[in-house]
């Protein structure tokens, strides 16, 4: 079991005055070889030598490496905490550098050797997950295609050869001079690659390695009432522009009476592809730099929804209870659709009506039709530091459309923004 190491701290943007600055003690890095913050949005010099790290949330912090910090520019030898709060940093839990699957992919094709087949279901397995098969198909027949690429020797389960980047018949001509065709236009069995070829390529999966991520943020997440009625409510969700730019919403809205105060939009690349489960990967980046961006303006929100599931997931771990261990703020999850779990009363029928969502015996979320009676349902769960009855209560009072106010407004700005060039 990894030790652990008790630190104090307190955010940054706790302290207001000068003098405040005080409390802070220097903290040589050599006592903290592989410790580093993590949740940590921003990353600022103060004084010479010195690291500022500005957090967005209270501790504990997840860890990043230290080399994710050195772009700043700033020295390394010393890192400021403030006194306050104790928390256990445990140095095992470091957020996972995002895997290039795309380049990952590619190796694995390249080491299909000619005369032999493999499945959009056996790579998936080799970068750790068969949900990966969905992303993989679209991918061929969307990826940059060249003649030595390998790609045509990727086919459907049970015979059938499959599509192709170029002209499907080129892909049967191909295979069937490498002899990995049947007389009748089908595969050969006897030409499927073995697993332990695939694997041995790549032998640490990289979803595997999310996974254990996922893992640990979910034994972080703690489910509990609200202390106050949330006077204001945040929304966040991501768009994608044409070039793959993913762009980030943020919307504060004042509960009362459900207007929309202010908005925040973000860009950035993105390259992590979207695969059922691991959303959190591919929209995580933006929306923690757009939730970032908001609280530097002063927007913090009593409760943030979130476009994407809090516990109902499969890992008991979507993107609001990540948002939510990692920014130390009461999250809910909002999804258009059912991602687990069941409903044992069906959906609700009549407006502003919920019925609950059950995963693995225990009530989870629950699925709420709007103020309006618009005739598809959302499924709410909460994320981080709320529990159901509040998560769904709080949604429900500012839904009088098709979405909670708070997502309908990020969705609205965030597509948007995404049809314009940055």
């Amino acid at each position: 079991m990894p030790r652990r190491r008790s630190l104090h701290a307190t955010r940054w943007d706790s302290i207001r005055s000068p003098g405040d600055q005080d409390k802070w003690s220097r903290l040589p890095m050599q006592a903290f070889p592989t410790i580093t913050i993590s949740t940590i949005i921003a990353v600022r010099s103060h004084r010479a030598g010195v690291v500022r790290f500005e957090s967005p949330g209270y501790f504990p912090l997840v860890l990043l490496s230290m080399k994710q910090a050195q772009p700043c520019g700033t020295g390394l030898d010393s890192v400021l905490f403030c006194g306050g709060a104790s928390a256990d940093v445990s140095p095992s839990l470091d957020i996972p550098e995002l895997p290039d699957l795309e380049a990952d992919l590619r190796a694995l094709i390249a080491a299909i050797p000619a005369g032999k087949l493999t499945t959009c279901g056996m790579l998936a397995e080799a970068l750790g997950d068969r949900a990966a098969a969905v992303w993989i198909g679209r991918w061929l027949q969307e990826h940059a295609h060249h003649d030595s690429c390998h790609c045509h020797r990727v086919v459907r389960v049970g015979g059938v050869v499959g599509g192709y980047a170029r002209d499907a018949a080129f892909k049967l001509a191909r295979l069937r001079a490498e002899g990995a065709l049947l007389p009748d236009g089908s595969w050969n069995p006897e030409a499927l690659l073995p697993r332990e070829v695939l694997h041995s390529v790549l032998p640490s999966p990289p979803l595997a390695e999310l996974r254990r991520w996922q893992e640990e943020v979910r034994r972080a997440v703690r489910l509990q009432p609200l202390a106050n009625p949330p006077e204001y409510l945040g929304g966040v969700d991501a768009s994608y522009g044409v070039r793959g730019e993913a762009v980030a919403a943020y919307c504060h809205v004042r509960r009362s009476d459900g207007q929309l105060l202010e908005s925040i939009v973000v860009r950035q690349p993105c390259r992590f592809p979207y695969i059922s489960g691991y959303l959190a990967f591919r929209e995580l980046p933006v929306m923690l730099a757009a939730v970032s961006a908001a609280r530097r303006a002063g927007l913090r929100p009593d409760l943030l929804l979130v476009d994407g599931a809090g516990v109902l997931h499969p890992r008991r771990a979507g993107l609001a209870s990540h948002l939510g261990v990692l920014l130390g703020t009461p999250t809910v999850g909002v999804t258009k659709k059912l991602l687990c779990g069941t409903l044992p009363q069906g959906e609700p029928q009549l407006p502003g009506a919920a019925s609950p969502i059950v995963l693995d015996g225990e009530t989870m979320g629950v699925c709420l039709r709007s103020q309006s009676g618009h005739a598809r349902c959302v499924y709410v769960s909460p994320g981080h530091l709320v529990d159901v009855t509040d998560g769904a209560t709080w949604t429900a009072a500012c839904f009088p459309r098709r979405l909670p106010e708070t997502i309908y407004w990020a969705d609205r700005i965030s597509r948007q923004a995404s049809r314009r060039p940055g």
